[in-house]
């Protein structure tokens, strides 16, 4: 099994900066404490359960969420996320990922 990382700051700003490039939208943080906080969520998630999809469910929930830390405008994009994060929980989405991607 490869080495297990975190997305770090600079990655997750990478990541923004492509999908800004590819789908449009606007460029930046909102919120340096807000972007802190959904990295971090991740990591405590690892270390509270040691489940790789609850990671992955948590990344979806701290960085799509209503409160973002990125400033992009893209509405479909927001309906989309909002919607699955809002009827879905973090534990069914891990479920989910873990039945699809494993």
């Amino acid at each position: 099994m490869a080495e297990l990382f975190f997305i770090s700051k600079a990655l997750a700003l990478q990541i923004h900066r492509q999908q800004i490039e590819r789908f449009g939208g606007a460029l930046g943080i909102r919120d340096e404490a807000l972007l802190a906080s959904a990295l971090g969520a991740a990591r405590q998630t690892w270390h509270y359960c040691g489940d790789i999809f609850q990671i992955a469910a948590q990344y979806c929930y701290s960085l799509a969420n209503q409160k973002r830390p990125t400033m992009d405008n893209d509405q479909l994009y927001d309906w989309g996320i909002n919607t699955a994060t809002q009827q879905v929980s973090r534990e069914e989405l891990a479920d989910f990922l873990k039945q699809h991607c494993a």
